[in-house]
C-alpha cells in the first residue's frame, strides 16, 4: 500500500495526503475526512505514511514477472515476498503476460506507486525495456532473464551449465541422436540455451521449434509435428522447460512411444509436479528460491546504499535424475 493508493481512493493529490498526515491545519474538513477514511479503509497506518515522508521511503518493492500463472514464477514471487516482509517491506507485483508492450506499462505502473526499488524478470529480449530500466532513478535488479547488453545489477542461473548437465546426462546414457524442444527464442534464456546446445552438439543436434507457446501445449504440438514428419526420431530430447517436456511425453504416449524405453526426455526447472507424474521427470533443477532470495537481498542492499558484494550473481543448477531417462534402445540387427 502506498501514498498513491490513499490519494486515488480519496480522490485527492499525494500532496494533500501528505499534508493531512503531517497535521497541516489548512485542509478542508471534508477533504481531511476523505483522506482519513481512505487510510482506514486501506488498513494503512498513518505512522507508516509519516515515516515514509520523513525517510523518503515507502517500504514497498516493485516486482514485474512475465507469468503469474506459472508454477515457476509463483515460487519466485513467494520467496521475494517472504524475504521482503522479513525486512519490513511490502511487494507490489505486476504481471507483464510475456508482452514487451505490457512490460513497459507494468514498469511504469510499479514505479508510479512510489516504490523504493524494482525487481524485474523481463518477458523477451526487448531492447526497449532495457533502455527504460537504465533511465530509472531507483535501484533496479534484473533476475533470471537478463539481456546480454544489460549493464545493471542482476541475478541469474548459468544457462550453459543447464545445457551441459542435460546433454551430458543423455550422452552418459549412450544417446547420440539428441534433439532440443525449443521455446520461443525471443526469450533471453531460451536463446542462450539454444546456442549452448548447438555448441555442445557441434551443430549436429536437432532443434524442434514450437510456435509461440512454451507450456504443455507447445511441447505437445512440437512433438506431434516431429512424429508426423515421418523422419527418424531422436533417442534423447532436451526440453526448454518441464511443461514442454510433459507435453511431449503425452504426445509420444498417444503414438505408442514409451518414455524412456523408446525416447528419453530431460526438462528444466523441477516444478513441483515433476516428481509425482508417470514417468517422473528427469530435469535440471534451477535454484529458484535462492535466485529470488539473492535478487531481493541485492536490491535491498542497493536501497540502503550499501555495496551488494557483486554486481552480477550467477547461480549453478543441479541435475535431478528420475524415470524419464534411460539407455537408448539397441537397434535390431
Amino acid at each position: 500500500m502506498t501514498l498513491r493508493d490513499v490519494a486515488d481512493r480519496a480522490q485527492v493529490s499525494i500532496t494533500t495526503v501528505s499534508n493531512v498526515v503531517r497535521g497541516w491545519p489548512y485542509i478542508a474538513a471534508e477533504t481531511r475526512s476523505r483522506v482519513e477514511d481512505a487510510i482506514e479503509a486501506l488498513g494503512y497506518s498513518p505512522h507508516s505514511i509519516a515515516q515514509g515522508l520523513r525517510t523518503g521511503r515507502t517500504q514497498v518493492i516493485g516486482l514485474v514477472v512475465p507469468d503469474l500463472a506459472s508454477q515457476y514464477f509463483a515460487v519466485m514471487v513467494e520467496t521475494v515476498e517472504t524475504v521482503a516482509q522479513q525486512r519490513g517491506y511490502n511487494v507490489f507485483v505486476v504481471n507483464s503476460r510475456n508482452s514487451p508492450e505490457l512490460e513497459i506499462q507494468a514498469v511504469e505502473q510499479v514505479t508510479s506507486r512510489w516504490v523504493d526499488g524494482l525487481l524485474i524478470v523481463q518477458s523477451t529480449r526487448s531492447a526497449n525495456t532495457s533502455k527504460h530500466l537504465s533511465r530509472m532513478q531507483i535501484p533496479v535488479v534484473a533476475m533470471e532473464r537478463v539481456p546480454q547488453d544489460y549493464q545493471g545489477a542482476s541475478c541469474m542461473i548459468d544457462n550453459q551449465a543447464i545445457v551441459r548437465l542435460a546433454v551430458g546426462h543423455l550422452r552418459d546414457l549412450g544417446h547420440r541422436a539428441i534433439a532440443m524442444l525449443v521455446a520461443p527464442r525471443d526469450i533471453t534464456v531460451v536463446e542462450a540455451r539454444v546456442q549452448a546446445f548447438l555448441s555442445l552438439t557441434q551443430g549436429h543436434g536437432t532443434l524442434i521449434p514450437t510456435a509461440d507457446d512454451f507450456g504443455l501445449h507447445g511441447g505437445y504440438t512440437a512433438a506431434k509435428r516431429l512424429l508426423d514428419s515421418g523422419g527418424a526420431l531422436p533417442t534423447g530430447i532436451f526440453a526448454s522447460n518441464d511443461l514442454m517436456a510433459l507435453g511431449a511425453i503425452r504426445a509420444f504416449s498417444e503414438h505408442g512411444i514409451h518414455v524412456p524405453r523408446d525416447v528419453s526426455i530431460v526438462g528444466v526447472d523441477d516444478i513441483p509436479s515433476c516428481a509425482y507424474l508417470t514417468p517422473a521427470l528427469t530435469t535440471v533443477r534451477q535454484p529458484l528460491e535462492l535466485l529470488a532470495s539473492a535478487g531481493i537481498t541485492m536490491l535491498l542492499s542497493l536501497i540502503d546504499e550499501k555495496p551488494p558484494g557483486a554486481q552480477q550473481i550467477v547461480l549453478l543448477p543441479e541435475l535431478i535424475v528420475r524415470e524419464s531417462t534411460g539407455a537408448p534402445r539397441k537397434s535390431k540387427r
